[in-house]
């Protein structure tokens, strides 16, 4: 499988953009076929480098080498899982809720969606590292990050699956528990 072109990762991420802008026909954008299914994936890659740094802000000091790579690699497994285990939910939900067949859609886009979710939420999570919003304000930020990710993913969702608001907060809240669950089980890992 071959990676997407620039012009293929233009469009996604135009596609995002607009359901950014809670324009539904965003999905218009998005290519679905099993290929470009696979290749929104690779918006794993682009999201990386942002989920490092949200990552490292929690990291203490290793005690050696080993003790960094072990983390490292605990933090990629994790990651992996993190892109995976809720497509991979939905993949039932979907089929329960007879919207199996925009279950690939949904993944593409969501996918390419964690793009503009991770731009939106790392750099206000860094203003309120910089302690300049106090304590309080610092705190205002992230969750008011937090919130604008989670309504963004809540459109993604229930346009993409062509679902109830309702339905697809669930999802959402579904997505958040797994990314608690997998976040709680790779601290304790990386913790020993």
């Amino acid at each position: 499988m071959r990676p997407p072109d620039a012009p293929q990762i233009a469009a996604a991420l135009y596609g995002a953009w607009r359901l950014l802008r809670l324009e539904p026909d965003g999905l218009q954008a998005f290519r679905v076929d099993v290929e470009a299914f696979w290749q929104s994936f690779f918006a794993a890659l682009i999201v990386l480098p942002g989920y490092a740094i949200l990552v490292s802000r929690h990291l203490g000091e290793p005690a050696s080498a080993a003790g960094l790579v072990s983390a490292a690699l605990i933090h990629v497994f994790a990651y992996a899982m993190n892109w995976t285990a809720f497509p991979l939910v939905t993949y039932y939900a979907a089929e329960s809720m007879d919207r199996a067949a925009n279950w690939m859609g949904f993944v593409i886009a969501l996918n390419w969606s964690k793009v503009l979710q991770i731009a939106i939420y790392l750099p206000l999570v860094l203003a309120a590292d910089t302690g300049f919003f106090g304590q309080g304000g610092g705190a205002v930020l992230t969750v008011a990050g937090f919130v604008a990710v989670l309504v963004y993913q809540w459109f993604v969702t229930r346009s993409a699956l062509d679902i109830a608001g309702a339905a697809a907060a669930g999802l959402t809240v579904l997505d958040v528990v797994i990314g608690l669950l997998i976040t709680t089980l790779t601290e304790a890992a990386v913790s020993g």
